[in-house]
């Protein structure tokens, strides 16, 4: 039996119990993954993720699996990464959205070639499409998306070949289901929705944990008939592709709508002044929830006005879900995997000094 924590991005880290048989499994769905059958043996895979989380040693595994180099690193900073990957010829690299960014301003800013990679694997929080094009024309390579969580391994893939700025729509999208992996989108009752519509995110495979660690109550809510409830939000098009809408405890609901806040901030990091973004509600009199933008500046700039970031989201957003307010600060609160922490967000607005 294995244990792996979670990364704590709705409260404490929790322990979660694996068999031996979810590990192969997770090595077989990669296995049996178009995605991954053109690493080779003369790969050298670099990962800046903590070990102790499902990501990081996920890719690990999965490139020693196929004989590659692996190289760990515990300091992200976009020149370790970039002097890794020159001095050890990386050809594949795994990143967060934010270290994505961090290192294609490092290059902007020193003016040095990218390095020249065969894949760029990211995940664990989402990006925007004015980075992941960026990241494309930079990096002049694949880019692989994973979606996944701790409890229930990778579940869904989105290959290099849709990310295809002609299909702008499936770049938006998590991709669809791993070999072995069934996903259904579920309503409150537990019925089934049909492709379309937004419910809970079910999972189920050979990759799902035993239980969490010392928490009965906890296994026996997120387990059910042999599903796993992500407690994430999202729907499934026409053709099997998972586009997320959020965690469900997280939702803001104002004036009597319903607004995920990872569509905002999906608009919200492709304004040039923003460099990272978490998108909460904070209580209303009038509204019930305030839809409120906390951001971190982009380069050494002040970051965008409330005005300026309302006209710059009206355009793809309704006017109900454009921010109400903005509070810029100097680092949003993150997991060790790069995860933001909505919870530790809403608790830094609690302070009358940082309210908005």
């Amino acid at each position: 039996m294995t244990i792996i924590y979670t990364s704590g991005t709705t409260g404490r880290p929790k322990g979660v119990l694996f068999k031996h048989g979810a590990v192969s499994a997770f090595q077989s769905a990669y296995d049996a993954s178009p995605q991954w059958d053109d690493w080779r043996r003369d790969d050298t895979g670099l990962s800046a993720m903590p070990n102790f989380h499902m990501a990081g040693i996920g890719f690990m595994m999965m490139g020693l699996a196929v004989g590659a180099t692996m190289i760990h690193t515990a300091d992200p900073s976009p020149a370790s990464l970039i002097a890794l990957c020159n001095r050890h010829a990386v050809t594949r690299i795994f990143m967060v959205p934010t270290v994505i960014r961090m290192v294609l301003d490092d290059i902007r800013r020193t003016g040095a070639p990218a390095p020249r990679l065969a894949g760029l694997y990211y995940g664990a929080s989402p990006v925007g499409s004015t980075l992941l094009n960026e990241g494309i024309a930079a990096f002049g390579c694949g880019f692989t998306q994973f979606y996944g969580m701790t409890e229930a391994c990778s579940t869904h893939v989105l290959g290099p070949a849709e990310h295809d700025p002609a299909r702008p729509h499936l770049m938006r999208s998590v991709g669809r289901p791993l070999a072995g992996v069934a996903c259904e989108i579920r309503r409150p009752d537990g019925a089934v929705c049909p492709p379309g519509e937004h419910g809970e995110i079910w999972i189920r495979s050979d990759m799902l944990m035993a239980g969490y660690a010392n928490r009965p109550e906890d296994t026996a809510e997120a387990i059910v008939d042999g599903w796993f409830r992500t407690g994430d939000g999202g729907y499934v098009d026409a053709e099997g592709y998972l586009y997320l809408t959020d965690r469900l405890k997280d939702m803001i609901i104002t004036g009597g709508e319903n607004v995920y806040p990872i569509e905002v901030e999906d608009v919200i990091i492709d304004h040039p002044a923003v460099a990272a973004v978490a998108v909460v509600g904070v209580p209303d009199p009038v509204w019930g929830e305030r839809v409120t933008a906390v951001v971190e500046a982009a380069g050494d700039g002040a970051g965008p006005d409330l005005d300026q970031l309302r006209d710059f989201a009206r355009h793809r957003l309704a006017g109900y879900k454009c921010p109400r307010a903005l509070v810029v600060v100097d680092a949003l609160p993150r997991t060790a995997s790069g995860k933001i922490q909505r919870a530790a967000v809403r608790d830094m607005l609690k302070a009358p000094r940082d309210a908005p």
